[in-house]
């Protein structure tokens, strides 16, 4: 047979060797799939010699508080910093492949599906190679600073040294700052690294000692009891019964062969816990392990720290009943976390400790992108990370204030997409009868589920007591982070889910111990000596439940290594086992805000700020509470897709005014708008930038506004369709009448002969458009799209009297979930 065009004798030389060909096509098949690069290891990164007279400076590590005003001088020489870690990045393809990596293993189609990694095969994979970590050990060393830990990831190594040697060895300085009333240490000025090397090093921790906080909120001393009073108090028996957790103990589902580690900053007493548990009737389990962190200083017990440690680990046993539960602490929390993920000792983390982002004493982006890549990492050795959304409502930055002065802010860890964020609910039992008249051998009383509304005591407490929920400024949406109610804001949102969270109203019991008299708080049944119960709330107590409830979940499936990332397959879950959630929908998260920056020529009031509940997910509660034996049961019930592309919209900001100018020893006022096409939600952080030439000029936007939808100017409805009908009956009759036939290709109808009218053809195109247009309703010049929605922020400039005169540009920037937008004017001062 002839060739064909184009052939010739060397296209069939692969038929030839049908090894080759076949490996070929197996290249191009599996080339896409992570699983064939999983192969390769990291190559050396460090290729120059280290050369200690080029440094560059490794930016992003000043703590926000590192503030002049806050300055009380540098630290003694001598001080010693007992542990100071230095982080390492990834390289652009192992960020890449790190990202495609996670998505696979949570996507039920993919062959990486649930195939977690070992530590070292991270570390082959992620991590520097020895060769670059054996660079690093030697230059610290030759600083005189002291290695305390390599990392089995090979990204991170941990050091210690004194004030002297870690400033010298990174050409900082380590300063006293007071801040709301604590005195705390930190850089003065960015680090800097031998320049052969400062690339692959993402940041540090413990160059400072502003330190996360417990999220637990501890009632002062309740002296009454449920059958003096009527207020009830949960014990494990109670959050058996309302979260539906009865009857997977009865099938043998208790966590029995798994482990849930949670981290701390306080020694604890094995004896209570075992007291804990023998008041509420819990199996007489091993005691927990109590780990401390290898290389660091026992801090002891730490007043606030363990009480919140106590709460945890007795909560987390309460659910996952025969689960080994590990209690790994340190003197800095995120020791502890980050040691778990190490040396990977529990498939589930439970941290009950968080900080929010942003704000004064909050997380920079750069600390948030070294707590994600730790997170990361647990996600893809399978570990599930619990933490709290936090206990000041909408405000997270305010933990402990009676009104809010920084604004909207969520909480860190919780915020990362790679951690489940736990909120809060307050039980809402109205006229029903939820509680037995007496108690259960177990000290329980609860009959059923009890109806929910959102947790919020500030008005009941005089301090912000709330829920924590909003929108990430650091973080984007992840693709799985969809389905009713979920703001179209392009940014990570939280919470996840919900539990009781109201010490006012039927608080967690827990046996802790007073330091002053190290004695426990659990002799007379839950009560101490003096007839006082310890009582608690906030969304920390959510927290090591839900990580129980993930231990039950991990046996139920049999899965010993873990369920890594549980957003996903929860997001999926809830619109197709609905019964798997108590959805919350009344009630919000609102707390009072006066921002600190608001300038003398303005009134001194508060407004509130929050979300409220609703039908879906919403910022206030998430999902909503847990109905454990449905979702247990049902977890591997649905599929959970492979990621798609973020599509969201954008949104965009504009200024009431290009020039604005204000009298020394004045305010002026503009306004702000920011337009949000297609449904884009969220509230921006905002920021202004002012030049140098309006030096002593302070620039503030209120991110509390009433958001408004412009509503069109609704012309008369005029019924189109009806002439729509008869236009479309007209050039269907000319069709009919004069026949039809297949235009010479065949591959299509017509009108025959072809159309003569070219009025038929303008009217056939009317037909379509107005004929599909509904009635008619549009706004003067409206182009036929839905009103955009808009939101509407006061600008307000501060000139004192000590201003110098001039002009200059300042610019507005807000921020939603990582998506900034920003819009300028031109400020005079006279």
């Amino acid at each position: 047979m002839p060739q064909t065009s184009g052939s010739s004798g060397r296209s069939s030389g692969l038929l030839r060797y049908p090894a080759l060909a076949l490996f070929a096509v197996w290249l191009c098949a599996s080339a896409g799939s992570s699983a064939v690069f999983a192969q390769f290891r990291a190559r050396d990164r460090i290729v120059e010699p280290i050369d200690s007279s080029r440094f560059s400076v490794t930016r992003g590590n000043l703590h926000p508080s590192a503030k002049p005003e806050f300055d009380q001088g540098q630290v003694g020489p001598d001080m010693r910093l007992r542990r100071v870690t230095m982080l390492f990045s990834q390289s652009p393809a192992q960020q890449a492949d790190l990202q495609a990596l996670l998505a696979e293993l949570q996507d039920s189609s993919s062959p990486n599906y649930h195939r977690w990694l070992s530590p070292e095969a991270f570390a082959e994979r992620f991590g520097l190679t020895q060769s670059d970590v054996d660079k690093i050990l030697a230059w610290l060393q030759a600083q005189g600073l002291k290695i305390e830990q390599v990392s089995r990831s090979r990204t991170w190594v941990a050091f210690s040294g004194t004030a002297q040697q870690v400033e010298a060895a990174l050409r900082t300085n380590l300063r006293r700052y007071s801040v709301r009333g604590e005195t705390h240490f930190a850089m003065g000025r960015e680090p800097s690294l031998p320049s052969a090397f400062a690339d692959v090093v993402l940041g540090f921790r413990g160059l400072h000692d502003f330190r996360l906080k417990p999220r637990g909120i501890r009632k002062i001393s309740p002296r009454y009891t449920s059958d003096v009073s009527g207020n009830h108090f949960l014990v494990p028996d109670d959050f058996a019964t309302i979260y539906n957790l009865k009857p997977l103990y009865s099938s043998g589902i208790n966590g029995s062969g798994h482990k849930l580690a949670v981290v701390g900053q306080s020694a604890i007493q094995v004896s209570d816990v075992q007291t804990f548990r023998d008041l509420s009737g819990l199996p007489n389990n091993p005691p927990p392990q109590v780990i401390l962190v290898p290389g660091e200083t026992d801090p002891g017990m730490v007043e606030g720290d363990i009480d919140e440690a106590y709460l945890d680990v007795e909560w987390a046993g309460a659910v996952a009943r025969n689960a080994t539960i590990l209690y790994v602490y340190s003197e800095n929390v995120l020791d502890a976390f980050a040691h778990v993920i190490d040396q990977n000792l529990a498939p589930v983390l439970s941290i009950s400790y968080g900080l929010c982002e942003g704000g004064t004493v909050g997380f920079t982006q750069s600390d948030a992108n070294i707590l994600a890549s730790i997170a990361q990492q647990a996600n893809v050795k399978g570990i599930t990370i619990v933490g709290p959304s936090g206990d000041s409502g909408a405000a997270d930055c305010d933990n402990g204030d009676s009104v809010s002065d920084e604004g909207l802010a969520v909480d860190l860890p919780a915020a990362l997409p790679y951690v489940t964020a736990v909120g809060g609910t307050r039980f809402n039992e109205g006229s029903g009868v939820y509680w037995k008249p007496i108690n259960d051998p177990g000290n329980g009383s609860a009959l059923s589920y009890i109806p929910e509304t959102t947790w919020n005591d500030t008005a009941e407490t005089g301090q912000l007591a709330a829920t924590g929920g909003g929108s990430s400024i650091y973080f984007p949406k992840p693709s799985w982070q969809t389905g009713t109610g979920v703001p179209k804001d392009g940014a990570r949102d939280v919470p996840d889910v919900s539990f009781a969270a109201s010490a006012e109203h039927d608080g967690y019991l827990v046996c802790s111990r007073d330091i002053s008299t190290n004695s426990p708080t659990c002799v007379v049944g839950f009560r101490d000596a003096g007839g006082f119960l310890t009582v608690f709330g906030g969304t920390s107590a959510g927290v090591p439940a839900f990580a129980g409830i993930v231990a039950l979940i991990n046996q139920s499936t049999n899965s010993f290594q873990g369920q890594g990332n549980v957003n996903p397959r929860l997001y999926a879950l809830a619109p197709a086992s609905p019964a798997s959630f108590h959805d919350v929908a009344t009630g919000d998260n609102k707390v009072p805000y006066r921002p600190s920056t608001l300038p003398d020529c303005l009134p001194a009031s508060t407004v509130p700020i929050g979300y409220g509940a609703t039908t879906g997910y919403d910022l206030a509660t998430g999902l909503g509470t847990i109905n454990a034996h449905s979702l247990v049961t049902g977890w591997t019930s649905v599929a959970v897709p492979a990621p798609g592309a973020n599509t969201e919209p954008d949104f965009q900001l504009s200024l009431s005014v290009q020039t604005l100018t204000v009298m020394r020893g004045a305010c002026g006022t503009a306004q702000v708008t920011l337009t949000r096409p297609n449904g884009f939600a969220g509230t921006p952080a905002f920021t202004c930038a002012i030049a140098s030439a309006l030096a002593g000029v302070t620039c503030s936007v209120s991110p509390v506004a009433s958001a408004s939808v412009l509503t069109p100017q609704e012309l008369p409805a005029i019924p189109w369709w009806p002439l729509g009908i008869v236009v479309v009956a007209i050039c269907c009759w000319s069709c009919v009448s004069r026949g039809l036939r297949f235009l010479p290709a065949g591959k299509y109808w017509s009108c025959a002969p072809p159309v003569r009218w070219p009025g038929l053809a303008l009217a056939c195109l009317l037909a379509m458009v107005i004929g599909c247009s509904g009635n008619g309703n549009r706004s003067s010049g409206d182009t036929g799209d839905d009103p955009v929605p808009t939101s509407k922020f006061a600008l307000t400039v501060d000139a004192p009297a000590s201003t110098s005169l001039g002009s200059g540009t300042v610019t507005v920037t807000g921020a939603i979930g990582g998506v900034t937008r920003s819009a300028q004017f031109l400020l005079t001062v006279n």
